[in-house]
C-alpha cells in the first residue's frame, strides 16, 4: 500500500505526525519492508525521520528513495542573493532568516549522522535547484561506504510528473527499476 501525507510546510506537528504514521506502518508490515520516499522537502523529511529512528535505536525502513532532495536548509548568502552579506537560512515557515544556521540536525539532515542508514537511492537532474544537496549526500555516503545509488537525468524534475513527456516515461522506467532492484548494492 502507499501512504502519502499532504503538507504545506514543515512544522513540528507534521514531523511528529509523519513519524507516528511511519511507526504504525512499520508495526503492520515490518520496518524493513517500508520504503520512505519523498520529493524536495519531503525527501529531507524522510532522511531526517530515518536519522531520528536510528538515533533512538528504533527499527529503520528498508530503503530511502529521495527525489530532487532538499536536505540543507542553510544557504550561504551567494546562493540566495549575491548582494547579501553574511549567512542566511530558510526557516521551516519558508522565510529567509539572517542568523546562524539551524542547530537541529533534523532541520538540516545533510549535516546529520549518516552512519548505519538503510540503502538510499537519490534521483536528481542537471537542472535541479537542489542538485548540490543530492551530490553532497552521495559523496558523504560513499565516503562512509554506505549503500547509495545516485541517478542523474538531463531533464528537469518538473517534467517527471507530466504524463506525456518523454522525460516522464524515462523517469518512471528508472524509478520502477530502482523500486524492484534487489538490496545489496552500493
Amino acid at each position: 500500500s502507499v501512504v502519502s501525507p499532504r503538507y504545506a510546510r514543515a512544522q513540528a506537528s507534521l514531523v511528529a505526525a509523519v513519524e507516528n504514521l511511519y511507526q504504525a506502518v512499520a508495526a503492520q508490515v515490518g520496518a524493513g519492508n517500508v520504503l520512505l520516499m519523498g520529493y524536495g522537502t519531503g525527501a529531507g523529511l524522510a532522511l531526517a525521520l530515518t536519522q531520528r529512528q536510528r538515533a533512538e535505536a528504533r527499527a529503520l525502513p528498508g530503503h530511502l528513495l529521495l527525489l530532487a532532495p532538499w536536505l540543507d536548509l542553510y544557504l550561504p548568502a551567494p546562493t540566495v542573493a549575491p548582494d547579501l552579506e553574511g549567512a542566511y537560512y530558510v526557516a521551516p515557515d519558508g522565510s529567509l532568516c539572517s542568523r546562524q544556521p539551524l542547530a537541529d540536525k533534523h532541520d538540516n539532515p545533510l549535516h546529520g549522522n549518516l552512519d548505519g542508514l538503510p540503502r538510499i537511492s537519490i534521483f536528481t537532474t542537471v537542472h535541479d535547484l537542489h542538485r548540490a544537496d543530492a551530490l553532497a549526500l552521495a559523496r558523504r555516503l560513499f565516503a562512509r561506504q554506505q549503500p547509495v545509488r545516485l541517478l542523474m537525468q538531463a531533464s528537469s524534475p518538473a517534467t517527471w510528473l507530466l504524463p506525456d513527456a518523454a522525460e516522464s516515461h524515462d523517469f518512471r522506467r528508472q524509478l520502477t527499476a530502482e523500486l524492484t532492484r534487489e538490496p545489496g548494492y552500493s
